[in-house]
């Protein structure tokens, strides 16, 4: 179950052989209500990519996806980060969701050589060290990475925030609808795993906020049960 966990959660697991190649098994599991995302997280910082490689187009998905992310953070605080050669911060201070998602309608973010995306991650961490729980960061990206930097160099520019979790997604740059899809097996989906996070693929572009902000609420509040093995006691998996 992904992050954050719920205030309840609770599985039952009966296993009766049936012969000796059959056996019936029957799982329940339990999921009480989530948490808000406010208590749960409390801040978030959003990462895009400020690259020449991203293009208008790309910069319009990513401004497009954080306004999506921000609708669906309630009364968290927040800020956004742009990575070029350098990362800087967007607003210089956590404000609002809202007051932050006002600020991307118009805000005009050039686009520049460059896309450090461990500078950006570092940058986050900073900001979120204080934080008792950690929070929440996001990073966007084309998945154009400097040819000298790994997934260890971004595992280790977190680090400053060992609590908060990382989620990374890939801004592709497909049309059609927009679609938000859990991607495994990419070289950087370590960074997102080392700290419970997810690693994304963003698919399609859309004028209006509204298709962000549906596909957005899969980073904010996750409630997909993506993987499921069960042992039991002599080592046989009845199912995966």
């Amino acid at each position: 179950v992904a992050w954050p966990l719920p205030k309840r959660f609770n599985m039952g697991l009966g296993v009766g052989r049936l012969g000796p190649e059959r056996t019936l098994v029957h799982l329940g599991v339990e999921v009480g209500e989530l948490p808000s995302p406010a208590a749960s997280m409390g801040r978030i910082v959003i990462v895009m990519d400020g690259s020449y490689s991203q293009g208008k187009a790309g910069l319009e998905r990513q401004i497009g996806l954080a306004r999506g992310i921000l609708k669906n953070a309630g009364s968290m605080g927040a800020e956004v980060i742009v990575t070029r050669r350098r990362a800087t911060r967007l607003v210089g201070r956590f404000v609002s969701a809202a007051q932050l998602a006002k600020r991307l309608s118009t805000a005009r973010i050039p686009l520049g050589n460059g896309s450090n995306i461990d500078a950006g991650l570092d940058t986050a961490a900073e900001l979120l060290k204080k934080e008792r729980h950690g929070g929440l960061i996001i990073v966007m990206t084309d998945g154009l990475m400097r040819s000298d930097l790994s997934p260890e160099d971004g595992i280790l520019a977190q680090s400053a925030s060992p609590k908060s979790i990382v989620h990374l997604v890939n801004i592709t740059r497909s049309h059609g609808e927009v679609q938000l899809e859990r991607t495994d097996g990419h070289p950087w989906d370590s960074v997102a795993h080392s700290s419970g996070g997810l690693f994304f693929t963003l698919y399609g572009h859309a004028v209006r906020t509204r298709p962000y902000v549906d596909a957005a609420h899969r980073l904010i509040r996750p409630q997909n049960v993506y993987g499921l093995r069960v042992l039991t006691d002599d080592g046989l998996t009845p199912f995966e």
